[in-house]
């Protein structure tokens, strides 16, 4: 079962979203700020994603105050943003956090899109050879260099490490590290790190369902 949080100071939809969910996936929705908060401070529960309006009733940004506790907190918790507006200052705000924008009106098919990924993270951990052999064939695929092969092992191997830990680990100063990082997402056309890493972890339970590395597709 995949337990999704939906906060919405309109109740459709969050209706909606319950609507539109396969019948594996749990939906809670509430409209209000201190409840969402609550919710997630409920370790308890095992929310996997958040889907967060911006605007909560009179408070245009309320959305990136259970944002940031979901972020403190619940690290785990996939978070979006969800807003039908253009504000440029909302945008600004979301960069800043590197979240993700849910436009609306969202479709069924993005919403699936967001449950598979979420399902693709709570997937039991592939054998580490496996990682390790998609590692080096992405890296072959790629055309990645030595240390950008390293950097790429390292960041599939550790979900949400900071970049200035990666940095110190790889003896490599920070601005060439983020240099590396684009360079990898450059060449391999996806279009973050979290995106990457989701890449690297299907490759390897497609790897280890086939019987394993050393195996052939």
């Amino acid at each position: 079962m995949l337990d999704v949080l939906v906060v919405d100071d309109d109740e459709l939809v969050g209706r909606t979203v319950k609507r539109l969910a396969p019948p594996d996936v749990s939906v809670r929705g509430t409209t209000s700020k201190p409840r969402a908060i609550e919710l997630l401070r409920d370790l308890a529960w095992p929310c996997a994603v958040a889907l967060i309006d911006v605007k909560l009733g009179k408070e245009r940004f309320a959305g990136f105050d259970v944002l940031d506790v979901a972020r403190a907190e619940r690290p785990t918790v996939r978070c979006f943003l969800v807003t039908g507006s253009n504000d440029l200052e909302v945008k600004r705000r979301a960069l800043d956090r590197r979240v993700h924008i849910l436009a609306k009106p969202f479709t069924k098919e993005q919403l699936a899109s967001i449950l598979e990924e979420a399902r693709t993270r709570l997937a039991p951990p592939p054998p580490s050879d496996a990682l390790a052999e998609c590692v080096a064939r992405r890296a072959l695929e790629w055309r990645l260099s030595p240390k950008q092969r390293d950097l790429l092992r390292v960041l599939a191997a550790n979900e949400k490490r900071p970049h200035e830990e990666t940095a110190r680990a790889l003896d490599m100063k920070l601005n060439t590290l983020r240099a590396h990082v684009r360079a990898i997402l450059e060449r391999s056309g996806v279009p973050s790190v979290d995106a990457l890493r989701d890449t690297l972890l299907r490759d390897s339970l497609s790897l280890s369902a086939r019987g394993g590395p050393g195996r052939t597709p």
